[in-house]
């Protein structure tokens, strides 16, 4: 099934019991979300450094200096870097799920409600 077929596919399961390997995925999502909220944080003070503290202005902070500072430092740029973050963590996350789904085709004993739980997880992002 291809990941554009996938898409907009959201079905109940009932039953579902996870197997270690989706514990594992799952918990390689969390990891993902955190490491992107993580970065978000980072990313937000480095405007505030570099305009502060960046730049030669320092030893003698003025207000003139600290307006050029914000008048000079690209915002769209940094704009661009804050929206990629979650562009980024997005396309991780569906690689997790759909390589989930992936590896569990075929699985006898969960009844495929394995793949289907990880369509569903796929579809919801």
């Amino acid at each position: 099934m291809s990941v554009t077929q996938m898409k907009g596919d959201f079905r109940t399961i009932s039953g579902f019991v996870p197997t270690s390997r989706t514990v594992d995925a799952v918990n390689d999502m969390n990891d993902v979300i955190n490491m992107s909220s993580l970065l978000e944080k980072i990313l937000m003070f480095i405007p505030a450094f570099q305009i502060f503290a960046g730049r030669n202005t320092y030893t003698n902070v003025t207000l003139a200096s600290t307006a050029q500072n914000i008048k000079d430092y690209d915002w769209v740029m940094f704009a661009q870097a804050v929206q990629s973050i979650d562009t980024v963590k997005r396309e991780r996350l569906e690689k997790i799920a759909f390589q989930a789904a992936l590896l569990s085709m075929g699985k006898e004993r969960t009844l495929g409600k394995e793949r289907t739980f990880w369509e569903c997880v796929y579809n919801a992002l």
